[in-house]
């Protein structure tokens, strides 16, 4: 049996060049020339992860199984986030890249291996391995001393007190059994039907109801979190038959939810 533990600060690297402000080709009526199309930020900082992980080893029956247990806590700071800016600014992508958040990530590591079989001449070995992992931003940026709490995005979305990049998106109801139409949920309740052929959205009081007369846009008032984009758990089973030190067969099964 082995204790374990671990403690260090470590850095990140940023992918592509957010610090710098970049050119490239563009057109000016149907003159080419060249514009901006990233503005950097030269005080950008490396993500900075302060890491914790203690655990134990255990090795059983002369090591022919190895049972190995964790836990993490990574605390991050100087997350590096594209902070929007107005459309107005002429920003390329409207967006320039920041440390601005803080976030932290913990959960359990779980690793078990070793030889079900362990043969003059044939072997079966396994190993199997299961991850938790909570993520939750906890903190953004402020402008004029106030917290800004949330940068939109597309589908996805960043927040205090969630999970990075979360799924944002319309909460989906089902099926029109009368016109066999999408349907959705506004903030309010309502329930909305949306016209497969025009792409408009209509009030429906049921599922039943193939009316499609007063129109009910969908907006992103209505949206909600619809789910975790980073899983929640994962982890595999691979098993590995030796035949006189030649693999025969070895497959793994990966499992993951959110």
């Amino acid at each position: 049996m082995k204790l374990k533990g671990s403690y260090a600060i470590v850095g990140n690297q940023l992918g592509g060049f957010p610090y710098l402000s970049t050119f490239g080709s563009a057109a000016y009526g149907n003159i080419p020339g060249l514009a901006p199309n990233l503005v950097g930020n030269a005080a950008l900082q490396w993500e900075r992860s302060k890491k914790l992980d203690v655990g134990i080893e255990l090795g059983l029956f002369n090591n022919r199984f190895n049972f190995v247990a964790d836990w993490f806590l990574n605390d991050i700071d100087q997350l590096v986030f594209g902070v929007p800016t107005p459309n107005s600014a002429g920003i390329p992508g409207n967006s320039i890249s920041q440390n601005v958040g803080t976030a932290r990530n913990n959960g359990l590591e779980f690793v078990l291996s070793g030889d079900i079989i362990r043969g003059k001449n044939f072997t079966w070995g396994f190993n199997a391995n299961f991850t938790t992992l909570k993520n939750n931003i906890t903190s953004l940026y402020s402008v004029g001393g106030v917290p800004v709490t949330t940068i939109p995005g597309t589908y996805n979305r960043i927040e205090a007190g969630q999970s990075l990049n979360y799924i944002w998106g319309w909460q989906y109801a089902g099926v029109n059994t009368q016109t066999g139409n999408p349907m959705y949920l506004k903030a309010n309740g309502t329930l909305v039907q949306r016209n497969a052929a025009t792409g408009q959205y209509f009030t429906a009081n049921d599922k039943n109801d193939g009316n499609m007369t007063t129109a009910n846009p969908l907006t992103d008032a209505d949206r909600v979190n619809l789910g975790n984009s980073l899983p929640t758990y994962f982890g595999a089973v691979t098993n590995n038959f030796r035949y006189k030190n030649v693999n025969i067969i070895c497959y793994k099964i990966k499992i993951y939810d959110h």
